[in-house]
C-alpha cells in the first residue's frame, strides 16, 4: 500500500498536476484582470502564492485520492473539487487575503476555482489518452512483429 501510494508515477501525476493548474490559474486570472491598470505590476510573492495554492492543492489530492480508488466520477470529482475549495479559501482567501472571505465573493471565486479544476481535468484528461493511445499502438505493432516471426518460423 505504502510503495503505491509513493509510486515514482503516481508523484510525476501530481507534480503534473500542480504544474497545469499553475498554468491555467495564471491564464485566467491574467484574462479576469485584464483590464486592470496594474496588471503589468504583478508582484513576484503573488505568483508564488498561486504556487503554493496549485502545490497544496495537488498535495491534498496526493493523499484523499486514494478514498475514490476504483470509483467512477462524479464521486472523484466532488472530493477533488472539495480539495481545491478548502485550499483556495482557506489559504488563498484567509491567509493570503486574496479575496474577502464575504459571501458575494463566494460564487465568483468557486466559479474561477471550477474553470481552473476543469481546465487542468480536461488536459490531463488527453493527454492521458494520447499516452495510453501511443502504449496501445506500440503493444500493437510488437504483436505484430512477433506474429510475423512466428508465421516466418
Amino acid at each position: 500500500m505504502l510503495k503505491r501510494l509513493f509510486s515514482f508515477k503516481r508523484i510525476m501525476y501530481y507534480i503534473i498536476i500542480c504544474c497545469v493548474s499553475y498554468t491555467a490559474c495564471s491564464l485566467i486570472l491574467t484574462v479576469f484582470n485584464m483590464y486592470e491598470d496594474d496588471l503589468n505590476s504583478l508582484p513576484l510573492y503573488v505568483n508564488l502564492q498561486y504556487f503554493a495554492v496549485c502545490f497544496l492543492i495537488s498535495l491534498l489530492m496526493f493523499f484523499t485520492d486514494w478514498l475514490t480508488e476504483g470509483c467512477t466520477t462524479p464521486l472523484p470529482m466532488m472530493i477533488q473539487i472539495t480539495d481545491v475549495s478548502i485550499v483556495v479559501f482557506g489559504l488563498g482567501g484567509f491567509v493570503f487575503g486574496w479575496f474577502p472571505l464575504d459571501v458575494k465573493w463566494i460564487l465568483p471565486v468557486f466559479v474561477i476555482l471550477l474553470l481552473v479544476y476543469f481546465a487542468t481535468y480536461l488536459v490531463i484528461y488527453f493527454t492521458e489518452k494520447k499516452w495510453a493511445n501511443d502504449v496501445n499502438e506500440i503493444l500493437s505493432k510488437r504483436k505484430k512483429e512477433k506474429k510475423n516471426e512466428n508465421k516466418n518460423h
